[in-house]
């Protein structure tokens, strides 16, 4: 069972890749390249401590570390159309199989959820319009004065954003 989850998850992750990258090289016919620029990070944290300290007597450990790695690939056709696909491995505990946590970090790594998609969408401007739209999954964060918003802050979702900047002081964002 653990097998065919895994197996669903990568089929969907491989399709929700290859249907971005159609449409945004579907739709680049007439352009003559698309540039692509790779960035990412690898965190990766160790810590020494007393057990005791963390109410674990005997039970927990005095070494603790943890990994993150996060690669994001642009596809950039013009000013007009660009992609964004972001992939998220971790966060992986060495030696724990802490499934909550995304797993993949004790013996036999290879947790069936360590691998995310982070996000994966096409921006593109309406022609002759300055109507912006993002199409896919992209962050969502609703804006709030202080302590963040209350609604939705800092969510990953599946959707359509559209925004349109009247002028330097008034703009309209929907999704």
């Amino acid at each position: 069972m653990k097998g065919s989850t895994l197996f669903n998850r990568v089929k969907k992750s491989c399709m929700v890749a290859m249907l971005a990258a159609g449409m945004l090289l579907g739709a680049t016919a007439g352009a003559q390249a698309v540039d692509f620029k790779a960035k990412g990070q690898w965190l990766v944290g160790f810590g020494l401590g007393d057990a005791r300290m963390n109410g674990g007597g005997n039970k927990a450990d005095l070494f603790s570390a943890t990994q993150r790695f996060r690669v994001q690939l642009d596809a950039i056709a013009s000013e007009n159309l660009s992609g964004r696909l972001w992939f998220e491995i971790g966060n992986q505990d060495w030696g724990r199989n802490n499934t909550s946590r995304g797993g993949g970090g004790a013996l036999g790594a290879d947790g069936d959820r360590a691998i995310k998609i982070k996000n994966a969408y096409i921006d593109w401007i309406v022609p002759q319009t300055d109507l912006k739209v993002r199409m896919g999954i992209q962050n969502v964060t609703l804006p709030n004065a202080a302590g963040g918003s209350s609604v939705i802050g800092a969510t990953d979702v599946a959707g359509i954003t559209a925004s349109y900047q009247f002028n330097d002081m008034v703009g309209l964002t929907a999704f």
